[in-house]
């Protein structure tokens, strides 16, 4: 019998009770072309379990082609090859294959006492290699009379040693050249090329290979529930999951159940690691099943930072396989003294996001973004923080002024754009004139013409700015604060003072709402709001320069 069967019994004692490693990282990649040859490789015993997930696209090594020849041959022939005194300096004692493959004169050594084990073989040195392995297996005299390769259009680059070699493998049947015509005789074996050669020089049947039939290719699953691995036909069936990622140092097999003339094995919850990709298959008789790829419990990792400065935010996320349509919550709270209590204020920003894996929104200033994706019934939330706008209030500092007069001779007055409500409640476009210190005039008449370019479009019945008064820290005595309908949005200072009849958002068009275009536009060109800045007095109509 093969290796694969007079080990069959252990290996699955082992793991049963060990998990065991495989390889660094294992990967299942097989060509279209090549999956009936691999198929019957397995099923001939020529892959054994700890080999099966590997990308077979890939180059194929000296010491894998003598294995997959003694496994051939042993297969075919039902002897032993015998390992002889071949010896290699660059061979392991338990390589025994290798000397084995050598002793029958299949393959030759690089040097006087060398192998190259780990060297890829081109296709010319296959042409070598499969057309000498037929001969010795069906015990023929190599025919090599022939060194016609005319029929391919890169001849010229064949070697002259690899000629009759490369005729005869074309006459045969057995390596043919390529769509265009050319043999590429230097590009390296890939590992299926290598074993499609094998079953066919070999002529091998091996057993059927059984199918998993559940459908879990490439889903995503959650841990949490049963997963019932069905098969296309009853039998004693082992049912294996490799980890593929997360990546690690080591990738290990791991034993899911077992049945016994069934085509069922339930995998319970918790036998999957959560955010990770598995390959899943089965093993009966020794022949394996084509793995199934999953996915299990994956999550959204945002990968932004957590602060910014005002302006456009963009948030990214890594995707995961199966990840769908996203939907994007952002919800905005103010960062203030207050501004909790003004959070129902702030309608919640959803964003669908058809493809793609990042969103960008509008972030103001002294703000707090929390970023809720949904996709696929996966979740993430992102806390995100913005910086407030800066100012340099030296100048003004430096000229504070001690008397009204002082004060007049900073002033100025500008012109604002505004927008009026007529007795009927109907909008209409007005100007409005405030006296503020020279030095922030131009940053005012920006502030009120975004107020006035907003969708509110929101109404001012009275606008103030320079105003001398008795306290000799309001920022109105140097044209630094702006009061806006004052009525309408009423101060309570700390000892229970209030000026204005009340502030109702949402109800009165001339009540300012926490989230609205006025205050954006103020705290966009660096104003506080006294509306929830403050520890203790609350100022809702009330915008100053200085924060004061």
């Amino acid at each position: 019998m093969k290796k694969l069967k007079l080990l069959l019994s252990l290996a699955i004692a082992i793991s049963a009770i060990v998990a065991l490693t495989i390889s660094a990282s294992a990967s299942y990649k097989v060509s279209p072309w090549a999956e009936e040859a691999i198929g019957t490789a397995v099923g001939a015993g020529l892959i054994d379990r700890d080999d099966y997930l590997t990308d077979y696209t890939a180059p194929i090594t000296r010491r894998d082609i003598a294995e997959l020849l003694y496994d051939a041959y042993r297969n075919a022939s039902d002897n032993y090859p015998y390992s002889g005194d071949f010896s290699f300096s660059d061979v392991d004692y338990y390589d025994y294959k290798i000397s084995a493959i050598a002793n029958l004169g299949i393959m030759t050594g690089t040097g006087p006492d060398t192998f190259s084990p780990d060297k890829y073989t081109t296709r010319q040195e296959m042409a070598k290699i499969i057309t000498t392995f037929k001969a010795v297996l069906n015990e023929e005299e190599l025919s090599l009379y022939d060194n016609d390769v005319s029929n391919f259009a890169d001849s010229s680059a064949i070697s002259d040693w690899a000629r009759p070699y490369v005729s005869l493998a074309s006459s045969q049947g057995i390596l043919q050249g390529y769509e265009n015509g050319t043999f590429r005789p230097t590009v390296n074996v890939s590992r299926e090329q290598a074993i499609s050669l094998v079953v066919r020089s070999a002529n091998l049947k091996g057993s059927p290979q059984p199918r998993i039939t559940s459908h879990y290719q490439e889903q995503v699953i959650k841990t949490k529930d049963t997963m019932n691995f069905t098969f296309s036909e009853p039998g004693n069936y082992t049912l294996y999951a490799v980890k593929t990622l997360p990546t690690t140092s080591y990738t290990y097999m791991k034993e899911l159940g077992r049945c016994t003339e069934s085509n069922i094995i339930p995998v319970y919850p918790y036998s999957f690691e959560t955010c990770a990709i598995y390959y899943v298959f089965a093993e009966r008789d020794g022949v394996f099943t084509k793995p199934v790829m999953i996915y299990t419990d994956s999550k959204i990792v945002v990968t932004s930072e957590d602060y910014f400065e005002p302006g456009l935010i963009t948030v990214s996320w890594q995707p995961f396989r199966g990840m769908a349509n996203s939907t994007v919550t952002v919800t905005e709270k103010r960062m203030t003294h207050h501004g909790e209590s003004h959070l129902a204020e702030n309608t919640p920003r959803k964003i669908s996001i058809p493809s793609g894996n990042a969103v960008t929104f509008t972030g103001h200033p002294n703000k707090k973004y929390t970023v809720v994706i949904s996709s696929t019934g996966f979740t993430a939330k992102k806390e995100i923080y913005t910086s407030g706008v800066y100012n340099d209030t030296s100048a003004i500092y430096n000229s504070w002024p001690e008397n009204k007069d002082a004060a007049k001779k900073l002033m100025t007055t500008v012109t604002v754009p505004i927008w009026k409500l007529n007795s009927k409640g109907q909008k209409y476009s007005s100007k409005a004139s405030i006296t503020v210190h020279h030095l922030i005039a131009d940053k005012v008449k920006l502030v009120f013409q975004e107020i006035y370019n907003g969708p509110e479009k929101f109404p001012i019945k009275d606008v103030g700015g320079f105003s001398w008064r008795n306290s000799s820290t309001s920022e109105h005595n140097c044209g630094t604060a702006i009061d806006i309908n004052s009525n309408e949005n009423y101060c309570i200072y700390s000892n229970g003072t209030v000026v204005g009849s009340f502030w109702k958002p949402g109800e009165s068009p001339y009540s300012i709402r926490p989230y609205g275009d006025v205050v954006r536009a103020f705290e966009k060109y660096g104003f506080t709001w006294g509306g929830d800045s403050w520890s203790s007095t609350r100022d809702y109509m009330h915008f100053s320069y200085m924060g004061t």
